[in-house]
């Protein structure tokens, strides 16, 4: 029988060499459509604004179209993206290979699930959802409805950066700020001199263009202490590996100023290895929780005490100061000094002002390998968090960013939960507090095995609750029909059909099922959407869901 013309379209449209004018009468991108601040999660480990992920390479690729819309082709950068294989019914990494920034006039609808989690797109924006026979079917949000169960990584999988990647970037983001000073170990400062001295002193000072005198820059070469920004470009002079740098210091220390009115902060050590790096993780996630503005720590647990001593003696070779504050609390002072303060506030965004209510998820503890990131959990849910014998892992926070990064971070670690808001009262004011709770006897589980406490009485509570817990009516059940009855996970493989391959990975934690709660419509003030293509699984993950993405014009764009 002869082709119908859709058919001859459709098998021409396949072969891009045969193409030479297209004609189309039609918006082909409508419905590409997410707001600039969806969180988008990348193969690198963090979650990124669809916004700041366009601007980060708009100037880095090549531009496919420009009037309203906005399309960069990014095939050549290797930009790697999860996403839904729909048909092994499993995520697995694919590569990004459009971004679009849109322009229109349409309004957002805005998504909430049952477990906290929001996200706006445009009517037309289609999502991944299951219908009655357990089948993948694609549905729009304006179409939506709050019985309807969308398409959601219960687990993600990344690719961390490794040790010598974060003291490289500890260096070089650190050198920015020109007043950072290292301190060389004997050995390694004895080798530069001698260096410095054999290809002249004063070539080498010019060279490098420092901001110090000649006789000051001098001085500093011969007690092997170097500002860290005129060290690396030594090391550039003299064609030294970067990675050689970090091993050989032994101190670091901040000075404000030149001026003699200035002087030099205390000198810290800095993490030698991988359980100094995994302390130091958990330190932070200490000050996340109960920290000050002032770096100080407020906890008067005696573990919490102690560890903080540890950690500072065994890391930075500091002693702390313990102080009982006015309202009882005792008040930890770390005595690591503005260098240390400078580190927080410049590697991991620590705020210095109204600290509770200002803190993120760090980027590059995002990057990292989830050993290092569950310390720095650990540290946050030993301060912040609670347990009970009846109640499951939580935390509440005044940063609502914080505790959204938080709930998607979790995910990487098999652990999902539901953000709540809540009215708190102090002092005859009323504020906003954001709760986090982990639910089910399998994501608490999860997160004993995975993060778990450091405090032994958590770590107990942790144990009776898990004794006599259950599972998540929200996560480990299978909607059955739709309706309000639900197949428990463990006993699915008895009433299920064994050969259904999404019922399989959501009995082998792959994926789970989020139940819409409620939509509503709301102003697009920004006046732009955004979309990333990923060619093949046709979809990425953003705000913890599977996200669809239109697919004809990206395959017109694959053949231009």
């Amino acid at each position: 029988m002869a082709e119908s013309l859709s058919q001859q379209v459709t098998r021409l449209m396949k072969k891009p060499d045969y193409i030479r004018n297209i004609a189309i009468c039609a918006h082909i991108d409508h419905g590409k459509c997410v707001s600039g601040d969806t969180r988008v999660f990348l193969g690198n480990g963090i979650f990124v604004s669809a916004e700041n992920l366009f601007l980060e390479y708009e100037h880095k690729s090549k531009i496919v179209k420009n009037d309203n819309e906005k399309i960069i082709d990014v095939r050549d950068l290797n930009i790697k993206i999860p996403s839904f294989n729909k048909k092994a019914g499993k995520i697995e990494e694919s590569d990004l290979s459009f971004m679009w920034k849109i322009k229109t006039p349409e309004n957002f609808v805005e998504l909430e699930f049952f477990d906290g989690k929001k996200i706006k797109t445009t009517p037309e924006h289609k999502f991944l959802i299951i219908n009655e026979n357990y089948e993948i079917i694609e549905k729009s949000s304006y179409d939506l409805e709050t019985n309807d169960f969308i398409i959601s990584p219960r687990r993600l999988s990344y690719n961390p950066i490794n040790l010598k990647d974060l003291e490289l970037i500890f260096i070089n983001e650190l050198s920015k700020d020109r007043n950072f000073l290292v301190y060389l170990n004997k050995n390694f400062g004895n080798q530069l001199h001698k260096k410095i001295i054999d290809s002249g002193r004063n070539d080498v000072w010019k060279e490098i263009n420092s901001d110090l005198k000649f006789l000051s820059f001098y001085h500093g070469v011969w007690k092997g202490r170097y500002k860290l920004c005129d060290l690396i470009k030594i090391f550039k002079f003299f064609k030294i590996p970067l990675f050689n740098l970090y091993k050989n210091i032994s101190y670091l220390g901040y000075r404000k100023s030149l001026k003699k009115e200035f002087k030099s902060s205390v000198r810290i050590k800095l993490p030698r290895n991988r359980k100094d790096w995994m302390d130091f993780f958990y330190l932070l996630g200490l000050l996340w929780g109960d920290g000050d503005v002032n770096v100080f720590l407020h906890n008067n647990d005696k573990q919490i005490q102690d560890e903080a001593k540890r950690i500072c003696r065994e890391v930075f070779d500091t002693d702390i100061t313990l102080r009982l504050t006015k309202d009882k609390c005792s008040r930890i002072d770390l005595r690591l000094g503005l260098a240390f303060t400078k580190v927080l506030t410049i590697l991991f965004d620590y705020p210095l002002k109204a600290k509770s209510g200002n803190i993120n998820f760090p980027k590059l503890i995002q990057k990292l390998p989830n050993d290092f990131v569950s310390k720095f959990i650990s540290g946050y849910f030993d301060t912040d968090g609670t347990v009970g014998i009846k109640h499951p892992v939580s935390a509440c926070s005044k940063s609502e960013e914080f505790i959204r990064e938080l709930q998607l971070v979790l995910i990487r670690f098999g652990c999902l939960s539901t953000i709540h808001k809540k009215d708190a009262y102090f002092k005859g004011k009323v504020f906003p507090l954001w709760g986090l709770e982990i639910n089910g006897k399998i994501s608490n589980n999860n997160f004993k095995d995975n993060i778990g406490f450091n405090l032994f009485y958590k770590k107990e509570k942790l144990s009776i609750f898990l004794s006599n817990s259950q599972l998540s009516k929200k996560f480990d059940y299978l909607p059955h029909n739709k309706s309000t009855e639900f197949f428990n996970y463990r006993r699915s493989y008895l009433q299920l059909e064994h050969n259904n391959l999404l019922i399989q990975q959501f009995l082998q934690q792959e994926i789970y099922f989020n139940q819409l709660k409620n939509k509503r419509e709301i102003e697009n003030l920004d006046g732009y959407v955004f979309d990333f293509s990923v060619y093949g699984n046709e979809n990425f993950i953003a705000e913890g869901l599977v996200i669809h993405n239109t697919t004809f014009s990206d395959n017109l764009l694959f053949g231009a």
